[in-house]
């Protein structure tokens, strides 16, 4: 699937899928390169013109899908025009979370069970899982009361760390319970600046400021 990173390279060196577009091509370098730097804050360089809620998520959603894939967005205010904004306009067909490539949330209604009812692939075709794209509160890692996530696997520097806010401990112990690598799913985080967290599969996350009852 398009998260992958074979498959995110394929896409880059002329995919017909992808639009040859330079707004498209600019913002799938950024997205690739998140992939490939787990735990790094980085600017997505384009919003989308016009797009609902969030501009950056959605210029996000147009560089990669299409109609070979498939998109559920859970419900939060303003989920409906993102959704149909992005299908108007890549022809991505609807899914329900269980079988989309591709989930939308914002972490002010984010169920923290979702990991464990999304795609996660299997030993034969570990690619064949899904994305979660969760809209987050900025990132700001100056702040000590969010989570702060000790990360290690490849592409991440030993003792890397990011802090993370909206987000519950739950839900990357869902992301832990649900699949062993190379299973599970990837994970982007969106803020409504542009800024851009990726956290791929193969990231081992430790939470390690978790508060009680959260």
């Amino acid at each position: 699937m398009v998260t992958d990173l074979s498959r995110l390279r394929a896409l880059a060196q002329g995919s017909p899928t992808l639009e040859p577009v330079r707004d498209t091509q600019v913002t799938f370098r950024v997205l690739l390169s998140a992939m490939a730097r787990p735990g790094t804050i980085m600017q997505l360089p384009v919003a989308t013109q016009g797009a609902p809620l969030n501009p950056w998520v959605v210029a996000a959603l147009l560089t990669l899908l299409d109609h070979e894939v498939a998109l559920a967005v859970e419900p939060f205010a303003g989920a409906d025009s993102i959704e149909r904004f992005v299908r108007q306009r890549t022809a991505t067909a609807h899914a329900t979370p269980e079988r989309a490539d591709f989930v939308v949330a914002s972490w002010d209604r984010l169920d923290n069970s979702l990991p464990l009812r999304l795609r996660q692939g299997t030993l034969e075709y570990p690619n064949d899982s899904a994305t979660l794209i969760v809209l987050v509160p900025p990132l700001d890692g100056s702040d000590p009361s969010r989570l702060r996530l000790e990360l290690a696997g490849p592409g991440v520097p030993a003792g890397h760390q990011v802090r993370i806010g909206g987000l519950s401990p739950a839900l990357f112990a869902a992301r832990d319970e649900a699949a062993e690598y190379p299973c599970g799913i990837d994970l982007l985080l969106i803020d409504p600046t542009g800024q851009l967290v990726a956290l791929p599969r193969s990231t081992a996350i430790t939470v390690a400021n978790a508060v009680a009852g959260r």
